[in-house]
């Protein structure tokens, strides 16, 4: 997902991610889904902060999956 070429701290990258964990979760990989989102939640907030847009909706996208789980207290 361009980790090889770019590494963590590229934006794209975080966007990659994002979007395969959309994709696993529509193939019903729930737990690769959530550690994708939970890594891209993590370097968001750790390169922009956690109050930025991006890492917001991060915040957002890992608790939609968690609501399709089950574990929307989390």
């Amino acid at each position: 997902v361009g980790r090889p070429v770019y590494g963590d701290d590229h934006p794209n990258v975080w966007t990659w991610m994002n979007n395969l964990a959309g994709a696993r979760s529509d193939l019903g990989d729930l737990a690769r889904a959530e550690e994708l989102l939970g890594e891209v939640h993590a370097l968001r907030a750790r390169h922009l902060g956690p109050d930025h847009a991006d890492t917001l909706v991060a915040a957002n996208n890992l608790a939609l999956l968690y609501t399709q789980t089950e574990r929307a207290p989390e």
